[in-house]
């Protein structure tokens, strides 16, 4: 895989991480996530609090990442990502040894 390819790939499983994470535990709020995922994950306004769960499809990602298109193809070979046809989402199977990857391979811990 390609350097712009490996980048990708963590910064789609940050995304996912991110959501994981947020979905799993209800104290996290608004700034408690990276502000650059914000707008990603659907949290605007000054409100601290989002709806949950936090849903990541492939519309959404090809959306707001600048024509990001296909994220899938990029995670396929990752075994901690799952994807529903039938709504292009994308979600984590087992989140610490996903995060575990996702630090080995060089992306920034999750907060």
């Amino acid at each position: 895989m390609s350097d712009d390819a490996d980048s990708m790939v963590l910064d789609l499983m940050e995304i996912l991480l991110t959501a994981s994470v947020a979905n799993e535990i209800p104290e996290i709020t608004k700034s408690d996530l990276p502000q650059k995922l914000w707008k990603i994950t659907g949290i605007s306004g000054t409100a601290s609090e989002f709806k949950r769960p936090l849903v990541i499809s492939e519309g959404l990602l090809e959306r707001e990442m600048g024509g990001v298109a296909g994220a899938y193809g990029y995670l396929r070979a990752n075994p901690f990502v799952d994807y529903d046809e039938f709504g292009q989402r994308l979600s984590i199977t087992a989140l610490a040894p996903a995060m575990q990857w996702f630090v080995k391979k060089g992306g920034e811990k999750v907060r």
